[in-house]
């Protein structure tokens, strides 16, 4: 909405909400967002943008299903399948069924259905601005912006009992550069980029028989210098050079609490299923009442007065809040509180860059070639033995090629890479230090990524456009070991002993170099048609797009129900638009084939496999209008 000469204002809101996919009502949309910004324009010179957003996120959220779970045996775990309908979720009377048939280690005992209902409970709320001073050597832009993100939500992916998140998390940025006027022999780019973010969480992660219980504040402040130069060799050849120098800064102060129920006595006397299948049933520990099953608490102190309250440990027993045994009074196990404190902090830096070549061979022709380097940071965790991770790095080389042919209408794209990575971040549970099972992130993995890309777009008539990409990707973990021990051993790759233990558990060395990628299908085939029939004034425009997927490994485990078959899935739409482009009807079917495919998968802790699917066949009817 124009204000007058040199100013207007923006606004814009959306409601999007739709029922679940999956039988317990999750997979469901329930947000409300709203936005705001001015814009004035005291001169030629001189623009000021202001906005601000606020989003409201509720409903239930993504959930997964039970696809099954893994027994061990003398020659690794084997899969059964659950049975369960891929749209069951874990919230229905079935799926909580098939939970009551499942042990949970390390008590050993039977699982109970889900104590709690799954819910999304998030506000987030920004502000920012952007101010653009055109002046003689270049144009001055700096971009200040505000965020913050506050809530609640509790789930049941990775077949946890119940999940639950409560944090606040705030983040300032601002960002500065200049950028040299159009026309000149060089051109150049220089900024700096300052990032602040603060994090305070309360997060618990229910099953049952381990209560881990998080608390921590983590804060990140980042300062990066980046410059970049493309000079002119000649009207047709350009070099371009690019730096980056970047300071990430971390510190976490946190504590994690982890009750853990065995069968049996504390490590290493503690009976071991996973070698005598029969001894948590022979002890009663399989029995209904045998052992506490934790309710989904957020405080360490409650989960004591839970054991006390329940009659499962001496009413007599002091807490002291630090690594405690507890005996169960009716003779059959223990629990441990095993308490672990984090106060730590440092700093990260790297210089990245990046140098590439550009020619055109025609005038609408255009040859290229790239090396860059990437880098994340490292950070800390709330991990026995290992609360720091290191730095990954990347290296990455292009070459490709940008056309357009006829005149305009046939436009081919394609380009080769190569990418290296280098200490990659995994998260998968492996052995402290001590000889305990812990979730941590670990410098384990290195690859190679290399393949090609090829985009074509042509105008085959006046009125029909047709699009065609296809990807070839060769994913593949150059090395790649993880060490872990019964019951988080559940990998589907060659292993070795390392001769160290976990709770009387032998640890393991799985190698699976060689292993592609996660997420990496080797092909990739998307293809589309946009054919327009004129109707007087008014356009109708019928579109159909289709995608190929290769098969792929969805998680790390590379375990049966990790793997992806390949799979393909067709939209398509009919527009009935005016002329003038102020409106269209659109008619529209997404996912034809009404085939869920697997996107998301896991291997819970508790021994279960779980997957998230895709949303089926949707049908829908779009109205637009424009003012």
């Amino acid at each position: 909405i124009p204000l007058n000469g040199n100013s207007a204002v923006r606004i814009a809101g959306n409601k999007y909400r739709h029922d679940g996919y999956n039988r317990d009502g999750s997979y469901d949309a329930d947000t409300l967002g709203l936005r705001a910004q001015y814009l004035v324009k005291p001169s030629d010179t001189l623009s000021i943008r202001v906005g601000a957003d606020y989003t409201k996120q509720g409903g239930v959220g993504v959930g997964p299903t039970l696809v099954g779970s893994y027994a061990a045996g003398a020659t690794g775990y084997t899969f059964t399948p659950s049975g369960l309908p891929m749209d069951e979720g874990t919230n229905t009377p079935l799926a909580n069924a098939y939970r009551a048939t499942q042990l949970g280690a390390p008590g050993f005992g039977f699982l109970t259905a889900l104590q709690d209902t799954p819910y999304v409970d998030y506000k987030y709320t920004g502000v920012n601005a952007e101010i653009n001073l055109t002046t003689g050597i270049g144009t001055f832009t700096f971009i200040p912006a505000w965020r913050k993100a506050d809530g609640s939500s509790k789930f049941t992916q990775a077949a946890f009992n119940t999940g639950w998140i409560q944090d606040t998390n705030k983040q300032t940025t601002f960002e500065a550069r200049l950028a040299s006027p159009e026309g000149a022999k060089v051109d150049y780019l220089a900024g700096v980029y300052y990032f602040q973010e603060r994090s305070d969480s309360n997060n618990t992660y229910n099953q049952e028989f381990v209560l881990p219980l998080q608390q921590y504040q983590h804060d990140t402040k980042s300062y990066a210098a980046f410059g970049q130069l493309t000079f002119h060799a000649s009207d047709k050849l350009r070099f371009v050079t690019g730096a980056r120098y970047t300071s990430d800064k971390k510190d976490m102060k946190g504590t994690i609490d982890n009750y853990i129920v065995f069968c049996g006595g504390l490590p290493p006397g503690n009976l071991n299923p996973g070698s005598t299948p029969v001894s948590s049933f022979a002890r009663g520990c399989a029995a209904p009442g045998g052992l506490p099953h934790f309710p989904t608490l957020d405080t360490p102190l409650q989960g004591f007065n839970f054991l006390t309250a329940n009659g499962w440990i001496s009413p007599t027993t002091t807490y002291t809040g630090l690594t405690q045994g507890f005996p169960l009074l009716n003779g059959r196990g223990a629990v441990l509180h095993n308490y672990l404190s984090v106060v730590d902090g440092g700093t990260n830096s790297r210089v990245t860059w990046k140098v590439s070549t550009q020619y055109d061979v025609a005038p609408e022709s255009l040859l290229y070639a790239t090396y860059e380097t990437g880098y994340r940071a490292g950070g800390f965790q709330l991990a026995e033995g290992t609360p720091t991770y290191k730095p990954e790095f990347l290296n990455a080389a292009s070459v490709g090629s940008k056309n357009r042919f006829l005149n305009g209408r046939l436009q081919v794209n394609a380009e080769a890479f190569l990418w290296k990575y280098k200490d990659q971040q995994i998260n998968y549970f492996t052995l402290s230090p001590s000889g305990v099972l812990i979730s941590s992130t670990q410098n384990v993995g290195a690859s190679t990524n290399k393949g090609v890309d090829v985009d074509v777009l042509f105008a085959a008539g006046r009125n029909t456009q047709l699009s065609a990409r296809v990807s070839y990707l060769n994913a593949t973990y150059d090395d790649l070991h993880f060490i872990t021990a019964a019951p988080r051993d559940n990998f589907g790759c060659p292993f070795t002993l390392t001769g160290t233990f976990a709770g009387g558990a032998p640890g393991k060395d799985f190698n699976c170099s060689g292993k592609p990628a996660i997420s990496s299908p080797e092909y990739t085939v998307n293809l589309g048609i946009d054919q327009t029939f004129p109707l007087g004034s008014m356009d109708l425009v019928a579109s159909v797009f289709t995608s190929w997927r290769d098969d792929q490994w969805g998680a790390i485990e590379y375990i049966t129900h990790e793997f992806i078959p390949a799979y393909r899935t067709t939209d398509a739409s009919l527009e009935l638009r005016g002329a003038d482009g102020k409106w269209s009807v659109t008619a529209f079917a997404r996912n034809i084939e009404d085939k869920r495919r697997a996107t998301v998968t896991q291997a819970a802790p508790t021994g279960q496999g779980t997957t998230i699917y895709s949303p089926p066949a949707t049908y829908g009817l779009r109205v637009k209008a424009s003012f």
